[in-house]
């Protein structure tokens, strides 16, 4: 129910051909049944290749609980604001760098009130009837984030993108007229309280972290190829000390290796012997009944018996397998 937190790590530029894969991954839940998730892009071009070079752009921690709606933006506009002049918003947005196209332009209308910012939001008409496909429409949203440029949140005037959001949960979907409400939430950062056209809630975001980010950055982003050329190197090993004193040691099943031989596991846990170290080889012979993969099933099965085993007998903690 809620991201609890979510950096931002690179940004993912699309080629001006082709497109890119993205992979998300979520991981096995915690103690706390809190979950990391991971958000990966990969050209298409390079996707199956040997090496494929997969770029983390965001890492996080997902959570059950829902954070609680935010402030109540049923009352609209909202007591006490006053209205903004957007009319020259998006054009000041293109000279800082940000180039949004059409289905984008979605402000229609803001207020201030004092350290709050107050901006309604309105997907496009070719939005508005996919809108209802989505949590929350990405256009939308982006536009919900506008308005950060008609109040005093940063002290300087540098374009910014999202670095870390934190207690993020979502209350309804499909809306496609959206009431937002920006307020600081401490140093370069702010929280973000989202609402349908009524003042229902939509989305809470209790920390969303920016940073300064030059065009130059982007362009170095867009214009690196996983092109790198990697190469095999050996590193000599240094030969480990001869163990002092005597090191004992046996040979589980059917093994070319001439020494103690017990024949399987369970021959070698009944014995008295602890050896420093059991030897078991896995081998398959040319006459294996069977297809390939009911070999490699068969010989897994045997692994993870000998080492469920081998775990069970705590005499053996001190030996190596």
């Amino acid at each position: 129910e809620t991201v609890e937190e979510l950096t931002l790590q690179a940004p993912l530029t699309l080629p001006e051909q082709g497109g890119v894969r993205l992979r998300v991954t979520v991981g096995e839940p915690g103690a706390d049944d809190r979950r990391t998730v991971g958000v990966y892009s990969c050209a298409d071009s390079a996707a199956g290749t040997p090496g494929e070079a997969w770029t983390c752009h965001a890492t996080g921690v997902i959570a059950r609980e829902a954070v609680e709606a935010g402030a109540d933006l049923v009352a609209w506009p909202p007591s006490g604001a006053v209205r903004v002049e957007t009319g020259e918003l998006y054009d000041d947005l293109a000279g800082a760098g940000y180039g949004y196209g059409p289905a984008f332009q979605g402000l229609r209308a803001a207020w201030r009130r004092g350290d709050e910012v107050f901006a309604e939001v309105e997907a496009g008409e070719e939005q508005r009837d996919e809108a209802a496909r989505f949590g929350l429409h990405p256009a939308l949203l982006d536009a919900a984030l506008h308005a950060v440029r008609l109040g005093g949140f940063f002290a300087d005037a540098q374009a910014r993108l999202p670095f870390e959001w934190r207690g993020v949960s979502l209350h309804a979907s499909g809306a496609s007229v959206l009431r937002v409400r920006l307020a600081p939430a401490g140093a370069d950062a702010l929280s973000v309280t989202v609402a349908d056209g009524t003042g229902q809630p939509v989305a809470t975001v209790g920390s969303l972290l920016t940073r300064p980010v030059d065009r130059e950055q982007l362009a170095a982003a867009q214009g690196s190829l996983h092109d790198a050329l990697f190469e095999l190197q050996w590193t000599a090993a240094t030969p480990a000390p001869e163990a002092a004193g005597t090191f004992t040691w046996v040979v589980v099943g059917e093994s070319p290796i001439d020494g103690p031989t017990y024949p399987d596991f369970d021959a070698l846990a009944a014995g008295e012997a602890v050896p420093d170290l059991v030897v078991r080889r896995f081998a398959s012979s040319a006459d294996t009944a069977g297809t390939t993969a009911d070999v490699v099933h068969t010989a897994l099965r045997d692994v993870l018996e000998l080492v469920q085993g081998w775990l069970a007998e705590e005499r053996f903690a001190g030996s190596r397998l």
